[in-house]
């Protein structure tokens, strides 16, 4: 079947907004600098997007990414694959 909706998966790292700053995290010094700028993140993600891009991994998450989720998404096919034999006697 066809859809016309269409997930994209954003793995966003640490990214400077108002919860780390000092009123809502007063025991954090210099807690505003965690992560990268927000507007950078949103242009990245955006420019991506429009790309065409279903999976977008920025900044720090991008090495989490490449070491782990390709390997993690190739286990999950597989393992769906596996399991589509051993129940084709089951299902409908």
């Amino acid at each position: 079947t066809s859809s016309r909706v269409k997930i994209v998966k954003v793995y966003p790292p640490a990214v400077q907004t108002e919860l780390h700053d000092a009123k809502n995290q007063p025991d954090l010094k210099n807690g505003h600098a965690i992560g990268m700028p927000v507007d950078e993140f949103a242009d990245e993600v955006y420019q991506r997007w429009v790309n065409g891009e279903e999976q977008i991994p920025v900044g720090t998450a991008k090495p989490m990414f490449d070491a782990f989720e390709n390997k993690r998404q190739d286990y999950y096919e597989s393992f769906n694959a596996e399991m589509d034999k051993v129940l084709v006697d089951f299902t409908v």
